[in-house]
């Protein structure tokens, strides 16, 4: 257990042609106080249990944001940090890459009247039919494996629409868990997953 009181998740992911491979440490934590405390304890404990070199004050701040609000390293480490919130929780995710992305969504956030429209297109939806039951949870596990690749992307959605960024494929590859790939226009892999009633999906380029 982390000194936030979480336990620390590990993954690999793959990139698209399967030849290299990143191991993604991710954990969470509830936000029972300073978001940016949090966030930074949640880090550091991230890096210690992927053996990068951490300060040894707890206290230091290791994280800063550039002008797109995109998380980064103080340190010069080529490791990539991202972060998502939803309800009173905050996700973390650290790997040594080129860039990260970690989003967590609910499908009671995507019930109607939710814009669905100004967001997706029908043929996403028919994608990731056959693995959701209904159309908020697909909503759901959409908007995560998007909203990942915006943050792998660095920029978020301040330059193009939601609906410019598009599912192009969804492979499941394990009980819970597939393989999208995403178009930004370039292509990004997402792994997206079922943690109980949520979808959490990763992104990364290596």
């Amino acid at each position: 257990m982390g000194p936030l009181g979480v336990t620390c998740n590990r993954m690999i992911l793959h990139t698209e042609s399967r030849k290299r491979s990143s191991t993604i440490y991710y954990a969470s934590a509830g936000l029972s106080g300073d978001r940016n405390v949090i966030k930074n304890t949640l880090i550091g404990d991230l890096l210690r249990r992927g053996g990068f070199t951490v300060p040894t004050d707890r206290h230091t701040q290791l994280i800063r944001n550039d002008r797109y609000g995109c998380p980064q390293l103080n340190s010069q480490q080529s490791i990539a940090i991202s972060f998502s919130s939803l309800g009173q929780k905050v996700w973390a995710a650290v790997t040594q890459a080129d860039a990260l992305g970690i989003d967590v969504e609910a499908p009671e956030n995507f019930r109607a009247p939710y814009p669905y429209s100004r967001v997706f297109q029908a043929d996403e939806f028919q994608l990731v039919s056959s693995f959701c039951a209904n159309k908020e949870d697909a909503a759901a596990l959409l908007w995560s494996c998007k909203e990942a690749a915006m943050k792998n992307r660095g920029t978020g959605f301040h330059f193009l629409d939601p609906c410019d960024v598009r599912i192009l494929s969804c492979v499941q590859e394990g009980h819970s868990t597939f393989a999208v790939i995403v178009t930004t226009p370039e292509k990004i892999p997402v792994v997206v997953m079922r943690e109980r009633r949520l979808w959490l999906a990763l992104a990364v380029s290596i």
